[in-house]
């Protein structure tokens, strides 16, 4: 603007005379003395500036050295930082300015500085700012700031701060030590905010692998709660149960002990009234016959000592009347007598004087008299209430008495007199002693006599009648009783059974032996005397001789060991059978087994075709009669239960144990047998979500069965071959049954590696320590990385994903990649060493893998395999020194193995890190390099990048799951999803074939449908629908149908852990494992699930007409695309 615009020269003469001439004193002193502390001066009025102080701002401006021009917001900011030192005046200035366009030149806030004395004023409240390149310029020379600093103190501003010199050397290597400082601590803080994330990141990945681990604990804890608190109401239903039913048999006996009271006081009232009664009649009789004799001299009077009371005598005496009360010798010839058979005490003489007797004597004589008193009515009465049984005996409630039947009977000899009559007889004579026993073994003796008749002149009709009358004789009789009679009964139970059995069991031979062999009596015996109740008979004589070891002597002395062969021949029912070997398992003694000979060479041989015939047995399908149905499985499961058990009861003793031990068939059969039944665990509908009858609750299913005998026959073996090691040549007992070493090494490994879920759920902690102490015993470290594949592939191994995922390694990866490769199937690792050019090297174990490696990559069939991989004390991966390497697994197994062993990677090697990472996408992806891979891990991990890497050789799509086993997780899932829908489309096609519909037609309706899937458009079950699909190819490789059923096994099982309701689960796990037990489906790939399911393979001869299939093109294009890219 121009000067005029501002001032004006009427202002001019306002301005005193003296203006001038005090300004310039003032300069002056302002130069000369020393600065004293002043009040500030009164601010000036910014809307009225004199003409004076203008003149002097100009003055100054001219005379003023050139410093740089500074930015109008700094001077602004630096103003607002001193407020109180200009007053706040809303009006405007009369020259037209605004507030913030005054300068008052006398504010020390406002005095014009250099660019870098500003800097140093600013408030250090305010941000600092890098200098702009005007700002940045040289220094100021010495002179030039001189000249600042006068014009400063003229203006009365004092500043602490000095303005830079040129030469401020010092203060730049001040500054530059400082900017040094911040960069060092600046470093420091970015290294330590790194390790903090770190460790940030291994507290999140330790977390997530804890989380893992007590989703686990808490599973397995709530699983065995449950199992606890199942197995405590079972306990306390039977405890219950056995209550309620003792308490009624209490109930029942005390009623029937009252009862027995009740009627044995009557019958002791009627038992005294009779006694008297004889008693009277007998004395009178004796008083016609008496002689006359001389009575011995009176002695002092007590008790006769006769056993008899005094009073009984004195009623029977003729020497007194009833009315008379007084004791008195009788009259000559009227001498009291008593036949000898009267009292239980030898007769006294009455020749003698009576001997005194002392008052020490009467107690023993009253005690005496009291035993035989109190002994002889027990007696009667026991006698009578057998007496009162036989007669009353009936076989049915509804039918005649017993004895009654009998009495249309006779024998063909004699014909004059019934059976009724000669039991009769026997069951009134007295007995030949008097043990309380004799009438008992008296009857039984003459029911056995009339048996053994009947049988000789086959008179079968009344010899059920005869054996329910002895059965009734013996009911309530001591073991000791029923033992008297083995020699009599045991023989007499073997011809009739043998009488009934051979010719059911050997007809032609029989009757070609037999020539007096008669049809018509024998169907009589057939259907008058049940073979069941004459082995229920026998074994209840067998179970009493039992309890002494000299009655079982005498009971398998008498036994035949021809017709104990003959009751477990196959052709007879299982009742009888499992009878037979009840009756069987009673015979183990320290020194014999079965029918005991006297000849020792003929006993061993009748001992080793016992247990031929018991070993035999296991595997003999019993027949069922004719007319009946087939027997069930649970049946001829419970008789196997039954064999097992003898065998167990023939180990309990050293002679039966080496019996055994050095048979020639006995170990081989048991294998054999074992292996079948661990083949039927799998093809048996398991007990595990079975819905079941509230009736039959407590009935174990055919599965719970099986299981038994599994663990049973392991336990055999167990005892078997380590109690008697030393003394047994496994290779040449297992020689003796057809395949039996490798029988033995898939059983006993089956057991060993049980994961006890589903169809192994039941097979016992303790079995399966059996079976692994069995292996480690006898086999070597190589053959026990053999036993695994015989287990997994028993058809032959072979790599369906691991060979082809190591060729893509091998031709990406660079030439100077070393591979270090190991599989127990020799011809899949041999191959790969060949194609690999020098590159490939077999190794002899998994620790010589991680030996040699940087990076370990593992890929086993199942979850104990893994554990064999990794945890194998000697030869595992675990074994090796890992430092800081990675460790992947690609397997498909369930996740506690996988945290198990990420766990023990992390306890021994804490440096090396264990990822699991399951694929998808079949052989097929292997081949082409498409598979899936789920990662055990964050997308944070450190690791990834180099995960990525790897496994993109081998896949297009690498997905991290989050953390340690979320990508079996993961796999499980897909897995449980794609099966289903592999039996849906299987159904499906099923439906539209079997209703005259083209599956081609079908196909592309489900491609442009909601029904679209990739099983639908590139894994169709169908054969011919997709010619590059496994279903087109014979079901040939593929995704195997074993590994499918492991697979949706392990995700029913994770749904259950970890609280999941399935609607499909169980149906869908049945439907693999029964394909999977198919021989029509076993090994080949799992959507051979449609064969099974009875679809149609050949329908093109029922659909001849060509139907062109729809593909999604553009999808084509882009899949191939990609490939290409890749």
């Amino acid at each position: 603007m121009a000067e005029e615009d501002f001032f004006s020269d009427g202002e001019l003469d306002d301005i005193p005379d003296n203006t001038l001439l005090e300004l310039e004193q003032h300069a002056i002193s302002s130069t000369q003395r020393v600065q004293v502390a002043r009040p500030p001066p009164p601010p000036l009025q910014r809307n009225q500036p004199s003409a004076a102080s203008v003149q002097r701002s100009q003055r100054l401006a001219k005379n003023a050295p050139w410093r740089p021009p500074q930015p109008r917001a700094r001077l602004q900011s630096h103003a607002e930082a001193h407020p109180a030192s200009r007053p706040v005046d809303p009006s405007s200035s009369d020259y037209g300015f605004d507030e913030e366009n005054v300068i008052d030149l006398d504010e020390p806030s406002m005095i014009i500085q250099p660019a870098s004395g500003l800097q140093s004023r600013t408030n250090p409240r305010l941000p600092s700012r890098p200098l702009s390149a005007h700002e940045r310029k040289a220094v100021l020379d010495a002179e030039t700031a001189a000249a600042f600093a006068a014009a400063d103190a003229e203006l009365g501003v004092f500043s602490d701060h000095t303005w830079p010199r040129a030469g401020g050397h010092q203060e730049q290597a001040i500054a530059g030590a400082e900017a040094t400082s911040l960069q060092a601590r600046i470093a420091q803080l970015e290294a330590e905010q790194a390790r903090l994330r770190r460790a940030e990141q291994d507290a999140r990945e330790a977390a997530f692998a804890k989380q893992g681990e007590i989703t686990i604990v808490r599973s397995n804890h709530d699983k065995a709660t449950r199992e606890y608190e199942r197995r405590i109401s079972v306990m306390q239903k039977l405890h219950a149960d056995e209550a309620a039913k003792h308490k009624v048999e209490l109930e029942s006996t005390r009623k029937e002990r009252e009862k027995m009271e009740t009627d044995n006081r009557f019958l002791q009232h009627d038992l005294a009234q009779e006694a008297e009664r004889t008693q009277r009649l007998n004395g009178h009789s004796r008083s016609k016959t008496a002689k006359n004799k001389v009575t011995p001299g009176k002695v002092r009077k007590h008790g006769l000592g006769d056993g008899f009371e005094d009073s009984e005598v004195r009623t029977a005496s003729p020497s007194r009347t009833r009315e008379k009360t007084k004791d008195g010798t009788p009259k000559g010839g009227l001498k009291r007598k008593r036949s000898a058979h009267d009292s239980p005490l030898p007769a006294l003489s009455f020749d003698q004087p009576a001997p005194s007797v002392h008052e020490s004597t009467v107690p023993s004589v009253t005690t005496t008299q009291l035993a035989i008193r109190s002994l002889q009515p027990s007696t009667e009465r026991t006698s009578r209430e057998f007496v009162q049984r036989m007669l009353n005996h009936k076989r049915n409630r509804d039918v005649e008495r017993t004895v009654e039947v009998l009495t249309k009977y006779s024998l063909p000899t004699a014909q004059n007199r019934s059976l009724a009559s000669i039991f009769l007889d026997a069951l009134t004579s007295p007995p030949r002693s008097n043990d309380e026993h004799a009438l008992v073994l008296q009857v039984s003796r003459a029911l056995l006599k009339l048996w053994t008749d009947c049988l000789h002149e086959k008179y079968y009709i009344p010899l059920g009648l005869l054996l329910d009358l002895l059965k009734a004789a013996l009911l309530f009789e001591r073991a000791h009783v029923i033992c008297m009679l083995i020699d009599d009964a045991v023989p007499l139970i073997m011809r009739s059974v043998e009488v009934i059995v051979t010719p059911s069991v050997q007809p032609s031979r029989y009757q070609t032996q037999s020539d007096s062999f008669d049809p018509k009596a024998h169907e009589e015996l057939v259907n008058s005397l049940e073979v069941d109740d004459l082995m229920d008979f026998l074994l209840n004589i067998s179970q009493c001789a039992a309890l002494s070891e000299d009655s079982t002597t005498a009971f398998w002395t008498s036994m035949s060991f021809t017709i104990t062969l003959l009751t477990l021949h196959k052709g007879r029912p299982i009742s009888q059978l499992i009878s037979a070997l009840q009756v069987l398992a009673t015979s183990v003694t320290q020194s014999s087994f079965g029918a005991i000979c006297k000849d020792t060479t003929l006993q061993d041989q009748q001992e080793r075709y016992t247990v031929d015939r018991l070993t035999l047995l296991l595997f003999d399908t019993p027949e069922a009669p004719k007319g009946e149905e087939s027997y069930l499985v649970e049946e001829i499961a419970e008789l196997r239960i039954e064999i097992l058990s003898v065998l167990r009861q023939v180990c309990l003793t050293d002679h039966g144990g080496q019996l055994l031990a050095h048979h020639r068939n006995a170990i081989g059969r048991l294998v054999r047998f074992l292996d079948a039944q661990i083949t039927r665990l799998y093809t048996t509908p398991p007990s595990l979500g079975m819905v079941r009858d509230d009736e039959h609750d407590d009935m174990p299913t055919a599965h719970d069965l099986i299981i038994r005998t599994v663990n049973m026959t392991v336990r055999l073996l167990h005892h078997l071959l380590r109690t008697f090691d030393s003394s047994i040549d496994l290779t040449q007992k297992l020689a003796a049954t057809y395949g039996g070493y490798h029988k033995f090494l898939i059983s006993l490994t089956r057991v060993a590696f049980s994961e006890q879920l589903v169809c192994e759920a039941g097979i016992e902690d303790e079995v399966i320590e059996a079976a692994h102490d069995i292996l480690d015993n006898v086999l070597s470290p190589e053959e026990g990385e053999a036993i695994v594949k015989a287990v997994e592939t028993p058809r032959g191994t072979h790599s369906v994903m691991g060979l082809p995922m190591a060729r893509n390694l091998l031709q990406k990866l660079d030439s100077e990649t070393q591979f270090y490769v190991f599989d127990v199937s020799a011809d899949s690792m041999g191959q790969l060493v060949d194609e690999g050019a020098n590159r490939v090297h077999a190794c002899s174990s998994s620790k010589d893998v991680a030996d040699k490696s940087d990076m370990i990559l593992s890929m086993v069939p199942e979850g104990s395999h893994v554990r064999t991989v990794y945890l194998t004390e000697s030869a595992g991966v675990l074994a090796s020194d890992l430092g800081s390497k990675i460790l992947i697994d690609c397997s498909t197994i369930d996740t506690g193995t996988s945290l198990d062993v990420r766990s023990a990677t992390a306890a021994q090697h804490p440096k090396a890190n264990f990822y699991d990472a399951p694929v998808s996408g079949g052989a097929i992806g292997a081949s082409k390099a498409t598979l899936t891979f789920m990662l055990g891990c964050s997308n944070t991990d450190p690791n990834l990048p180099h995960l990525t890497t790897l496994l993109s050789y081998m896949g297009s799509n690498i997905f991290p799951c989050g953390g340690p086993s979320l990508g079996l997780t993961a796999k499980l899932c897909n897995n449980y999803c794609s099966g289903l829908i592999a039996i849906a489309v299987s159904e499906a096609m099923n439906i539209g074939m079997a209703s005259g519909m083209d599956p081609r037609v079908l196909a592309n309706v489900f491609h442009t449908s909601t029904a679209q899937s990739a099983i639908c458009d590139d894994w169709c079950p169908v054969p011919g629908i997709c010619p590059e699909a496994p279903a087109s190819k014979g079901y040939q490789g593929g995704f195997r149908v074993q590994l499918m059923k492991k697979d949706f096994g392990l995700a029913v099982d994770t749904a259950e852990r970890v609280g999941v309701k399935l609607a499909l689960g169980e149906s869908g796990l049945g439907v693999y494992e029964g394909a999977s037990a198919d021989e029509r489906c076993r090994d080949l790939d799992s959507r051979v699930v449609f064969r099974y399911l009875g679809g149609q393979e050949e329908w093109r001869e029922k659909f001849p007409e060509e139907v062109e299939l729809k593909r999604d093109e553009t999808g084509a294009l882009l899949k191939k695309a990609r490939d290409a890219s890749k």
